[in-house]
């Protein structure tokens, strides 16, 4: 089966556009038959291993996803998703090695440095977590609660510095409605009523859009 060029590229971005607006069965669809025109597409692998790990289906996911590091070796965003789905699978050793390549790949991606942070956070290795959620933050400052994981590092950490810097944002983001603290930590940050209770309602409609979004 042949397709040029342009074709192929136009019906793998359709396949992505399909799958960042959660719409993976046409995604796979058009994956699939991809993979049909050219078996070894490390992109086509990669962007197929990523929709499974969406869907859960890990064992799925590895597959695709080290299919396409067998052809593209120093593909960024290959071993970021193969990191991802081993942090999931809790195997540390390779979580840790595919994000060390991330690093060397690429020094200037957030991505890595916000997942390793997560990933030490959970271990309570705070100062670990700090340095890398700081690191995210210089090279992106949008991302979403990072002020609020940084400033949970320093308060366990006992680090008062910029302390205040970043407690005045999550106040002014509870305030504003735009993003939650956790509401128990929150407690010991504030104890206006009001506060509370802003806080607790972005936190609740946070948690239940997750909800919807994994029964859909």
């Amino acid at each position: 089966m042949s397709l040029d060029n342009n074709s192929f590229k136009s019906l793998l971005e359709k396949a992505f556009n399909y799958q960042t607006n959660e719409e993976y069965n046409e995604a796979n669809k058009i994956y699939k038959y991809l993979l049909t025109v050219d078996k070894k597409n490390p992109d086509v692998l990669r962007l197929l291993g990523t929709l499974c790990a969406q869907n859960d289906e890990y064992d799925k996911a590895i597959r695709f996803l080290e299919a396409s590091n067998k052809e593209n070796p120093t593909n960024y965003y290959t071993h970021l998703n193969l990191g991802t789905v081993y942090g999931v699978l809790e195997d540390d050793e390779k979580f840790l090695h595919h994000l060390n390549l991330c690093k060397k790949i690429n020094p200037n991606q957030f991505e890595v440095y916000l997942t390793l942070a997560n990933f030490f956070l959970k271990k309570n290795s705070f100062f670990k977590a700090l340095n890398l959620y700081e690191k995210a933050y210089s090279i992106n400052k949008e991302i979403p609660l990072i002020e609020q994981y940084i400033f949970r590092c320093k308060k366990h950490l006992a680090d008062w510095k910029n302390y205040k810097y970043y407690e005045d944002i999550i106040l002014n983001n509870i305030k504003n409605k735009k993003l939650y603290y956790w509401p128990l930590e929150n407690l010991l940050i504030c104890e206006d009523p009001s506060y509370q209770k802003s806080n607790i309602e972005l936190f609740l409609n946070s948690y239940l859009k997750k909800i919807k979004k994994k029964k859909k």
